[in-house]
């Protein structure tokens, strides 16, 4: 396997393991009464979306659609700034040999 690949799934596998670890110490100590907390981890196309508390559940949805939010507008973005498309035929022009 190339350095590059290795050093890009530890990277996610690091990603995944710290937001794990902050997810379960937030769950397992004692919130006080009436505390909420929610929001989301995008991995690549995979959400996860968690929350807890009496308002957990709108703070994981008005985080899950501030993301699509975020996403859908990095995509106009990069299709904004993406060149003009190929001229019609396909950009290969017909030689006479």
């Amino acid at each position: 396997m190339r350095l590059h690949v290795a050093l890009i799934l530890a990277g996610f596998s690091l990603i995944l393991a710290g937001s794990a670890a902050l997810l379960l110490s937030a769950a397992a100590s004692p919130a006080p009464a009436g505390t909420s907390y929610g929001g989301v981890i995008l991995i690549g196309p995979l959400p996860i979306i968690y929350g807890a508390g009496p308002q957990g559940l709108r703070m994981a949805e008005l985080a899950a659609l501030l993301s699509l939010v975020l996403i859908a507008a990095a995509i106009l973005l990069a299709l904004a700034a993406a060149p003009p498309g190929e001229p019609e035929g396909g950009g290969h022009e017909e030689r006479e040999d």
